[in-house]
């Protein structure tokens, strides 16, 4: 079931079930989207498949700071704006494509 969330800490994690995820901080945070995985994956509820939409909302005066399961930079979300993250790919290889 698809979710909405508000941020509650800075470097939260993403759940699987999430699809709109918004930050009301008034300093700059960083959220961690959940891993890709494949087909046959048995940590399925850990992860997301490929074609996954998840978007980040900065509704507060701080940025967030979008970072894969390796902690890696993907985006930033400005302060006021929103950005929208596809997962493309599977375990062997994947990345986050950004709107």
């Amino acid at each position: 079931m698809a979710t909405t969330r508000t941020l509650k800490t800075d470097m939260e994690t993403v759940s699987p079930s999430d699809t709109f995820v918004r930050s009301l901080f008034n300093t700059p945070v960083a959220v961690i989207l959940p891993p890709i995985l494949d087909e046959q994956s048995h940590g399925r509820s850990q992860g997301v498949l490929g074609g996954r939409k998840i978007t980040v909302r900065a509704a507060g005066n701080g940025a967030v700071n979008v970072l894969d399961s390796h902690q890696l930079l993907v985006a930033s979300v400005e302060s006021g704006t929103e950005k929208s993250f596809t997962s493309e790919g599977n375990e062997a290889g994947n990345r986050w494509n950004v709107e």
